[in-house]
């Protein structure tokens, strides 16, 4: 059943005496571009005596041109919406197969056509001296554009401020703070200088309280609460506009509903040789998508997703899942115990024990250990080293005990966000292990660019 919000917008100002009103243009209409439905939309201003043309500025907005013909002590805008929440998955679009890999060329045309959101308008040294840290070297667009909305959630911290404005680059780095308008800035100036197209966006953030308190992690807000945010769009060559939201370090939608650590869902976390195990596909076929259950191959994984939504009571969950992970692992077959035992030893030196003597210890080739673990793992040697302590249980032949919890991973989670993962109805890569049966919603409404 969808979730209708309704979000009611007012502005007023008021003047110590009777002044003449300039025309004025509101953008308070959801972007047309909005992937989430509106059924009912309306916008009120008082004087009531005023005409009203509405527009479309060059880049699409919905724009309202107000003329105000007669003197007044007071102006008043109320906006009143109702969006129907359905389930977006911000990782679900294509992308043009020359697009693939950063870095890339837009083309003459397409370059013409995003000449306004390719302008740098900042070049401070703080700004060239963070892009330094960015690794440029060519990797899946997904992933690139997932690490560097991290890296500016990493290294500003939020707060409130008041003051009209957006910070310039050089504050933000040199303070390390921002609100959301300032880090988005931010981003959109990085994205730019990287040769990416983008632009500013702002909308609503509403979040709602969970109809479950959460067992082990922060509930969320105790009210439903909305206000005004913004973040950072990026043009993607067959995906178009894809929204990036710096402030919390997701990818972003135009409707953003943020019930911070409690939604309803099952977490699972797997190292990268127990997803293998549990799906039969490396983890790289996993990282940087969002699959819901019901598209993978075994028609129990949807089956289970169901059993567990009838479920109403929690301890009845986790018992079906734990249920269910160890009798599919019982099944699966192992994994091979070279690359096991190579696993074990990256993990044990964190990441410090050069591959060509893990790969001489298992009696590889240094080339046959990294395909081995292409083809089983889907990540490289070194990438593992930060699942140290769970191997042992998941190399075995004998079924872990899967970690489960009912958490959401939506918002600021405590969960790692350095390590490689394979989200399935979660959040972005990298965000946190290998997780399923997890369903974070987070979206965002747009009233203009």
């Amino acid at each position: 059943m969808a979730i209708r919000v309704a979000i009611n917008h007012k502005t007023a100002y008021r003047y110590d005496r009777a002044i003449s009103l300039s025309p004025h243009v509101f953008r308070l209409r959801p972007a047309p571009h909005a992937r989430t439905p509106i059924e009912a939309y309306s916008l009120k201003i008082f004087p009531e005596k005023h005409f009203i043309n509405w527009q479309q500025d060059p880049f699409g907005n919905f724009q309202a041109r107000v003329v105000f013909p007669e003197k007044t002590n007071e102006l008043r805008i109320e906006v009143e919406l109702i969006a129907r929440m359905v389930v977006i998955n911000p990782f679900d679009f294509f992308v043009e197969e020359w697009a693939e890999k950063y870095p890339f060329s837009y083309g003459a045309q397409l370059t013409s056509e995003l000449t306004p959101y390719l302008e740098v308008k900042e070049d401070g040294p703080l700004l060239n001296q963070w892009l330094e840290r960015v690794d440029r070297s060519k990797k899946n667009i997904n992933d690139f554009l997932v690490s560097l909305n991290q890296m500016v959630n990493r290294d500003i911290g939020y707060n409130i401020r008041l003051e009209p404005g957006v910070q310039t680059c050089e504050v933000t780095l040199a303070t390390a703070f921002g609100s959301c308008r300032d880090s988005a800035w931010l981003l959109v100036q990085i994205l730019r200088k990287l040769g990416l197209a983008a632009r500013f966006v702002s909308g609503y953030l509403i979040q709602l309280t969970a109809d479950i308190p959460s067992l082990d992690g922060p509930s969320g807000p105790e009210k439903d609460f909305t206000d005004l945010h913004a973040w950072t769009e990026v043009y993607i060559p067959g995906a178009g506009w894809v929204g990036l939201d710096p402030t919390s370090g997701l990818f972003a939608g135009h409707v953003v509903i943020d019930s911070t650590g409690a939604s309803a869902c099952v977490q699972v976390n797997f190292t990268p040789l127990g997803a293998f195990r549990f799906f039969g596909v490396p983890v790289g076929e996993l990282c940087g998508r969002m699959v819901p259950l019901e598209d993978m191959s075994d028609a129990g994984l949807g089956e289970l997703r169901r059993r567990l939504e009838d479920t109403a009571d929690w301890n009845q969950r986790l018992k079906l899942a734990e249920a269910f992970i160890a009798a599919r692992l019982r099944r699966a077959p192992a994994e091979h115990p070279a690359t096991a035992a190579a696993f074990r030893t990256l993990c044990a030196g964190y990441g410090e024990v050069p591959v060509a003597t893990v790969a001489a210890r298992v009696g590889w080739s240094r080339k046959q250990l990294a395909q081995r673990f292409r083809d089983e793992v889907g990540l490289p040697p070194k990438a593992v080293a930060p699942y140290e302590g769970t191997v042992p249980q998941l190399s075995s032949r004998r079924s872990p005990r899967p970690s489960i919890s009912n958490r959401a991973v939506a918002g600021r989670s405590a969960s790692s966000r350095d390590k490689p993962s394979a989200p399935v109805q979660s959040v972005p890569p990298s965000r946190t292990h290998a997780s399923t049966f997890a369903a974070a919603s987070r979206r965002r409404l747009a009233p203009g660019m």
